[in-house]
């Protein structure tokens, strides 16, 4: 691999901050810049999901019930225990705990455990998923019990499931036979409300559960009016066919007092009063789908920021959603570019993206980051790619636990067209810590016509 001079190089260390409350706290990174592709899954297919019969608690028709449950044999010899929980009470149940014992064709007990519901709360009249997976091999499982050991009734008032509405809800199928549920949920309700907890059941064509899971990514506060995409990704099967399938998506939806947009601007780079058409979306020479652009932070003061973003066709519809954490809180008036880089790559028919801060997991943040010193950049390119090797030197008086290193390529108009960023491990007072971060590009480009900025920030002794 060559190394060769890429454009220049601004290297640069400034004082950012992380989040103290009121959201999520981004933890140093230890993972690849790029995400590992998802190994492809075992090629067997599992039996067919008819229901079978499943021994229900006496109960009676005012207490939540257990129903619609399956039993799946799955690839590789083990087992996928689904159902789901319908409150016929009156109230909302909160905190539901359930024990799940599985049984052979005689009715000897195989084993058993502890499972909770995919969401938290379930209002009168609406049902919330379960799934329990059994990793045992070498067992024949028949059917199973679910018991509710744990509620507890909710006198908070939850918004209807028509107050929230789901809107063009599809399957999709990815190249390795994972399912994502995808669609759109518009608060119709005429007040904001909260999106507490948000799953799907993924149902065969016979009308059986064959699998759930709770949501990847979708806005969890909306303002009356407003909407998001959202994304949910069930476990699935090789040769899966979406035509076969359907989602149920539960909402976990509550009122909530209103909420003022938070003041983050994703970036008009052109000027036109149209940031979507500034956004690069592209799939780079190894198989990855990008969405790339910047936020800027028009606040008054630092703020750790969340991102969705939606991907949809010609007509409207949601063909993906996905989301994103900043890895520093942005200061006010700065800009800070951003990837969202685990979309899926089943997304023929893009047509237009959006992206908006999520004003339930966006709010000020107060703990500064210091800046520190950069030494050695090498850079090189390899097949659509920028690799740099960085050097990060520890010049404050005591060890950093970590420092995050960002890097931006930006093209001659000054628009990023490329974002990553990584951690360092420890790095002790006067040594020095070294990363390899990788800028995977839109194969349009050329490498050698864009600039490159390498940032790197620490957490104050």
């Amino acid at each position: 691999m060559a190394t060769r001079p890429c454009g220049w190089i601004a290297l640069m260390a400034l004082g950012l901050a992380v989040l103290a409350c009121g959201g999520p706290t981004p933890p140093p990174s230890t993972t690849a810049p790029r995400p590992t592709a998802t190994a492809s899954l075992p090629t067997e297919l599992p039996t067919a999901t008819t229901p079978l019969p499943t021994e229900l608690p006496t109960a009676s028709a005012a207490r939540p019930q257990i129903v619609n449950t399956a039993v799946i044999h799955k690839p590789g010899d083990s087992w996928r225990l689904v159902g789901e929980l319908a409150n016929n009470t009156g109230q909302t149940v909160s905190n539901v705990a359930l024990h799940i014992e599985w049984f052979d064709a005689s009715g000897a007990s195989l084993g058993s455990d502890s499972a909770d519901l995919l969401t938290t709360h379930v209002a009168p009249g609406e049902t919330a998923p379960f799934i329990y997976n059994v990793y045992t091999t070498g067992l024949q499982i028949a059917h199973f019990t679910a018991a509710i050991t744990q509620s507890t009734a909710d006198a908070t008032p939850r918004s209807a499931a028509s107050a929230v509405l789901v809107k063009s809800p599809s399957v999709k199928v990815d190249a390795f036979g994972n399912f994502h549920c995808v669609g759109e949920l518009d608060n119709i309700s005429g007040q904001p409300v909260d999106i507490e907890g948000l799953a799907a059941g993924l149902f065969d064509h016979n009308g059986a559960m064959f699998s759930a899971d709770s949501f990847w990514a979708a806005g969890q506060h909306l303002e009356p009016g407003g909407s998001t995409p959202y994304r949910i990704s069930p476990e699935g099967l090789a040769g899966a066919v979406a035509a076969d399938y359907t989602c149920k998506v539960y909402v976990d939806a509550v009122a909530a007092a209103p909420a003022t947009p938070p003041a983050i601007i994703v970036k008009d780079a052109n000027g036109n009063g149209n940031f979507t058409d500034d956004l690069r979306f592209y799939q780079d020479v190894y198989g990855g789908i990008h969405l790339v652009g910047e936020v800027m932070n028009a606040a008054n003061q630092p703020m750790t920021i969340k991102l969705i973003a939606g991907l949809y066709d010609a007509g409207g519809n949601v063909i993906d959603a996905d989301y994103i954490l900043l890895p520093v809180a942005v200061p006010p008036g700065e800009t800070q570019a951003f990837d969202f880089n685990t979309l899926l790559t089943a997304t023929a028919g893009f047509a237009r993206a959006t992206v908006q801060a999520d004003p339930y997991s966006t709010a000020p943040a107060a703990a500064a980051q210091a800046p520190i010193k950069l030494g050695n950049v090498a850079i090189a390119h390899d097949k659509g790619a920028i690799v740099l090797t960085i050097d990060v030197l520890n010049d404050q008086p005591a060890a950093v636990k970590y420092a995050t290193v960002m890097a931006t390529a930006t093209d001659a108009t000054g628009a990023a067209v490329a974002f990553n960023y990584t951690s360092t491990n420890e790095i002790a007072a006067g040594a020095t810590g070294s990363v390899i971060l990788t800028l995977y590009l839109d194969p349009a480009l050329d490498p050698n016509e864009l600039n490159v900025n390498v940032v790197a920030l620490a957490p104050q002794p």
